[in-house]
């Protein structure tokens, strides 16, 4: 992966910076000017009494997101509304309180700010240029997500649910140390940006009632280069960490997750007018306890589309290139899985496995520890286009009997399972 002079110089300005310390009032809004350095700081405090304090956020940012700080004190803050914080310049952001989000299903549902993938939408798009967002290990974004959990009643990609946080068109961002609970949906998202730095995150998105949380991903990466995720704790029931189309130089290390549903490069190939190419992405040094389906996983959609997205979709072409899953430590149901088997499933409709011609090559699997309940492995890959896949020093061990290896169009593999494990694999019947 290719760093940057300007990117590196901006993580030794993250390490050598110190915050700046004023003394503040207690009301809602305090923005003064640093005249030595003409560098301008908003310190927010929160109205109280469960009034909206977005309106001074929002102030906030417009009066010091470029060249300046914005601190918000070690208080709950009540979010009320959609938040567009984008075209920030030479901005650092310190988040020592918590974000509480409302739960007036009604307003946000309809007054998302949209996203052009699968029909998504978000409460808060975050970006700009040479910008550090300080969490400091307690900063928090509440999202009060059993209210939607309860309100989605188990759908899965139901319309109207806000990502609680997405970095957009974004150069050059730092963000450490911050906390996401009770995400509303997908907890955060990188998209339309570079050279982007994510460390020391805690997520935890779990529901209190019989509605589970249902696509709450920990982060996933659309259309982005150049992005760095590092020492996460993720408890999300849903994907972990979903690097989706169009993403490049992209490094995932040293990351916690609890029940999740993996590590994914996913949703490739959802757009039959759309080309997704993902491209030199490494995975390392992760511990996956108590899965609830897949460890490293690569899914993409089948070669004939049908539906619509966020559910359907597929025939759309490109490649997935350059991928090192390596040091996994796994628990999981199923710890390797590739498909090119999604589809919008509807009576009478066939997966069409053998129909995508999106090529995946060079994907590696190495020093991977698992213990399954399933099966060891299950790959999918279509006949129009077999799969050049590598394994190097796997080793599996299942709990469930007759364990296997299901394959199918592995390239100069000949069915004879993953390398190096004397397991052979059982066909793949066509379906």
């Amino acid at each position: 992966m290719k760093l940057s002079v300007a990117f590196i110089a901006l993580i030794l300005a993250w390490v050598t910076s110190s915050c700046h310390h004023h003394k503040g009032d207690t009301h809602q809004y305090d923005q003064y000017r640093h005249d030595e350095h003409h560098h301008k700081t908003c310190r927010l405090y929160p109205a109280g009494n469960g009034t909206d304090d977005t309106p001074n956020i929002l102030k906030a940012f417009q009066q010091c997101g470029v060249n300046g700080t914005i601190i918000f004190t070690n208080h709950t803050f009540q979010i009320d509304q959609v938040m567009n914080t984008t075209n920030l310049y030479n901005c650092d952001v310190h988040i020592h309180g918590t974000l509480l989000w409302s739960t007036n299903i009604t307003y946000w549902v309809n007054n998302l700010l949209p996203v052009q993938f699968q029909n998504l939408s978000t409460s808060w798009l975050f970006g700009g240029k040479d910008v550090r967002l300080h969490g400091y290990g307690h900063g928090t974004l509440d999202g009060n997500g059993q209210v939607w959990y309860d309100w989605n009643q188990n759908r899965t990609n139901a319309q109207g649910r806000p990502m609680t946080f997405i970095v957009y068109n974004s150069d050059n961002v730092i963000i450490r140390g911050l906390r996401i609970v009770q995400a509303q949906f997908w907890s955060m998202m990188v998209t339309t940006s570079k050279n982007i730095v994510i460390t020391d995150m805690y997520v935890n998105n779990t529901s209190n009632s019989t509605s589970t949380t249902v696509n709450t991903d920990g982060i996933d990466v659309w259309r982005a280069d150049n992005v760095t995720i590092s020492r996460w704790n993720i408890t999300c029931f849903d994907d972990a960490v979903a690097i989706k189309g169009n993403s490049s130089n992209i490094y995932v290390s040293d990351i916690y997750a609890y029940r999740t549903t993996g590590f994914a490069i996913g949703s490739i190939g959802q757009y039959a007018e759309r080309p997704d190419y993902v491209t030199n992405v490494t995975m390392e040094r992760i511990t996956l306890e108590d899965g609830l389906s897949y460890g490293a996983f690569v899914k993409t959609w089948s070669g004939v589309s049908s539906g619509v997205p966020p559910n359907g979709g597929g025939g759309g072409g490109g490649h997935v290139q350059n991928v090192t899953f390596r040091n996994f430590n796994i628990s999981c149901p199923i710890p390797i899985v590739v498909t090119q088997c999604t589809f919008y499933a509807t009576k009478g409709n066939l997966r069409k496995c053998d129909t995508s011609t999106l090529s995946i090559d060079n994907v590696t699997w190495e020093n991977i520890t698992a213990l399954a309940t399933n099966d060891f492995a299950n790959i999918h890959c279509s006949s129009a286009a077999p799969c050049n896949l590598k394994w190097n020093n796997v080793s599996i061990i299942s709990t469930w009997e007759p364990a296997s290896v299901r394959c199918a169009n592995i390239a100069n593999q000949n069915l004879t399972g993953i390398e190096g494990s004397n397991i052979p694999c059982k066909e793949w019947s066509n379906d």
